[in-house]
Parts: structure tokens; C-alpha cells; sequence
């Protein structure tokens, strides 16, 4: 590493708060035009339906609510046409380097995993132009965006478990389900990334005692609408700057 680079790092331990997650944009401008986002502030195409009909009632269930709003959003960073055939898998990205063109893994290490049906069985790798750096202890969840992304019924997306201190690479990888041709527009959600701190987790799994009931069946004191909202309901924080 050169010396600049290696002052660089020493002055931004002191004085700049080092972030969980760190994106940075790797070809191009994409943390301008298509920058990664908090969850929360990613619209989803069937919740601006809900809202259009004045019928938004996805917040009545604030665990998917919570699950919706956790870690960032990768966009799509360009057009992806995609058609898949019974022969075959072809996917163009607009303005595409070469570095960035997708590539077809080999399908035996993903084989039986999604529910491919009557068209090739391919896998491929798309190189997302973004380097993620962790916080030291620090990995993420690398995982198809659920509730945000509107092409799931097309294409698997696979999901992963990456340790970012050392390693930066962040890839978008799918199959398609059934024959098909679609274009993911640019600024599409295309991944979910939610940070998590490495740590033992230790778990116990047995017989309820009768506190264990009495907390299980007696601590809603109501059935009323929204009691789990007011009363158990955590808030978590997330913060993101967009630096230009």
C-alpha cells in the first residue's frame, strides 16, 4: 500500500467516526446517480400501490415492517435485459466495462437449491460496482431484497454471509426461475445488506417452566390493535451519508 494511503487511513481512525459499513463506488459515478440507501427510505412498488389506494396496511404487522426497514439497499447501477430460454441465459447491461460484464458460474454449486423450472439451468454472477468495507468485528447478510425488489417471481436470488474487513467484493447472483425476458431498470432494489456484529450467540432449547407460560400467554394485557407496536416494539437507528 502506498504511504499517502496508509496516512490517510491513520488520519481517518482519529478523526473521522468510522462507519459499520463503508460503500464505495468502484466504476463510475453510481454513488451520485444510483447511491446504496437505507432500507427504510427504498420505496417498493407494491407499497406505493398501497399508498396510492389509500389502503396502507403493511404497517399492521410490525415485524415485516421492521424486517422491510433493515440495513441498505443495492440498486441496479445500470439496465439489466435479461432473456432466458430453455436453451439458453443472456443478460446485457447498459454501458457495461468489461470488468463488469456478468459471468456464468458453474450451476453444480448452487444445484436443487431454487425451484428452477422448465428453462436452462444457469447461474450468474453480476459484478456490483461497489466496494463494502466493515468495521473491525463487523460482517453482513448479503440477501435478495424481499419487500423491495419486484422481479423475485422471474429470478432466485441467491443469498450470502460475507466478512468485509479484508475482503470488498459484493456480487449479485441469480437464476431464473422459468423462461423469461425482463429488464431490471436502473435504481431497481437489488440487495438487501444488514450488518451484524460477530459474537457468540448462545441459544438453549427445551421445556417451557411455568414463568416461561405465564410470559408466553399473559404478557399482551390486551388484544387490542397495536399493542406490540407501543409496548415491545424496539426502535433501531440507522444512519447513512451520501458523500458526493
Amino acid at each position: 500500500m502506498r504511504l499517502s494511503g496508509l496516512i490517510q487511513r491513520l488520519e481517518d481512525k482519529i478523526f473521522k467516526p468510522e462507519p459499520i459499513l463503508r460503500f464505495t463506488s468502484t466504476d463510475g459515478a453510481h454513488h451520485v446517480s444510483y447511491p446504496v440507501l437505507p432500507a427504510k427510505l427504498t420505496k417498493a412498488e407494491w407499497l406505493t400501490e398501497q399508498v396510492r389506494q389509500k389502503n396502507v396496511r403493511f404497517a399492521k404487522c410490525p415485524g415485516m415492517h421492521d424486517y422491510f426497514q433493515q440495513g441498505f439497499i443495492i440498486r441496479a447501477w445500470a439496465d439489466i435485459h435479461i432473456r432466458a430460454t430453455k436453451h439458453s441465459v443472456s443478460v446485457l447491461i447498459d454501458n457495461c466495462p468489461q470488468v463488469l460484464q456478468p459471468v456464468e458460474m458453474e450451476f453444480a454449486v448452487v444445484d436443487g437449491i431454487a425451484p428452477i423450472g422448465d428453462v436452462a439451468k444457469r447461474v450468474i454472477k453480476l459484478h456490483a460496482p461497489w466496494a463494502i468495507f466493515a468495521k473491525e468485528g463487523y460482517s453482513a447478510n448479503v440477501i435478495p431484497a424481499l419487500l423491495h425488489s419486484p422481479f423475485l417471481d422471474k429470478l432466485f436470488v441467491y443469498p450470502g454471509t460475507v466478512d468485509y474487513e479484508n475482503f470488498h467484493v459484493c456480487n449479485f447472483i441469480f437464476s431464473p426461475l422459468e423462461e423469461c425476458e425482463l429488464t431490471i431498470w436502473a435504481g431497481t432494489p437489488l440487495l438487501q445488506v444488514i450488518p451484524f456484529k460477530r459474537e457468540l450467540v448462545t441459544a438453549t432449547c427445551g421445556a417451557s417452566t411455568p414463568d416461561d407460560l405465564d410470559r408466553r400467554y399473559f404478557s399482551f394485557r390486551s388484544k387490542r390493535p397495536g399493542l406490540y407496536r407501543r409496548e415491545f416494539q424496539q426502535r433501531k437507528h440507522i444512519q447513512m451519508k451520501v458523500e458526493k
